[in-house]
């Protein structure tokens, strides 16, 4: 699909997503928010999640208490947090303040997230996105990731240190808007789940297209 868009010039024109006329996404548009190379927009990602979510609400209501959806946001918010407290050990940063703000506002429209089996957080790290999965079933956090390291020859770490530094701080957060019923997960182990790979440099979103596309979600 991609090729196809960027050699007709046709298609990068043209409105290929016409959600409304506040969301819209034209052949140009969603090449450049594709690419691995660059940062890009990740609006596509969060419109992909919400409709996921109203999908579920609508369609699916026996997923709205399985699967939670949360938008690439949440952690672009959750690398900004330092540390939970001041330095009186009492009060919280205002970076965590915020932090908490946005997840209360990402599941304000589920019931009790605790009830919640599969938390999805998608996360673009070194201009490269992939998909965390909060697994309440297996307790591990299964890690979606569409590079193929093995055949690269290169080390996964460099991607995905700085986000598992960050899993206290999430960690945290689920506590807090739980009032402390979430479970423990920043030491959980993190297996990475066999996906397809990207073919090319700038694929890995179409990748992470095919993960919520995929049956996955469900596992």
């Amino acid at each position: 699909m991609r090729n196809k868009i960027a050699s007709d010039e046709k298609l990068k024109a043209m409105t290929l997503i016409d959600f409304s006329i506040f969301c819209a996404f034209n052949g140009h548009e969603l090449l450049t928010t594709f690419a691995d190379d660059k940062d890009g927009d990740s609006s596509i990602l969060d419109f992909t999640v919400h409709c996921l979510h109203y999908d579920d609400i609508v369609h699916k209501k026996d997923s709205i208490e399985y699967r939670v959806f949360l938008i690439i946001g949440f952690f672009v918010q959750a690398k900004d947090v330092e540390k939970v407290y001041m330095d009186d050990g009492k009060t919280k940063t205002e970076e965590f303040r915020i932090l908490t703000q946005c997840l209360e506002c990402e599941i304000e429209h589920y019931s009790d997230i605790t009830k919640g089996k599969l938390i999805f957080m998608p996360i673009c790290a070194r201009k490269h996105y992939f998909v965390y999965c909060i697994n309440l079933i297996h307790n591990r956090i299964n890690i979606f990731d569409s590079i193929d390291y093995f055949w690269a020859d290169t080390s996964p770490e460099p991607c995905h240190q700085p986000i598992y530094a960050k899993l206290p701080i999430i960690n945290a957060v689920f506590k807090k808007v739980t009032e402390n019923k979430f479970p423990q997960f920043d030491n959980w182990s993190r297996p990475f789940i066999d996906v397809s790979k990207q073919a090319g440099p700038s694929d890995c979103m179409f990748s992470y297209g095919n993960i919520w596309n995929s049956g996955m979600l469900r596992v």
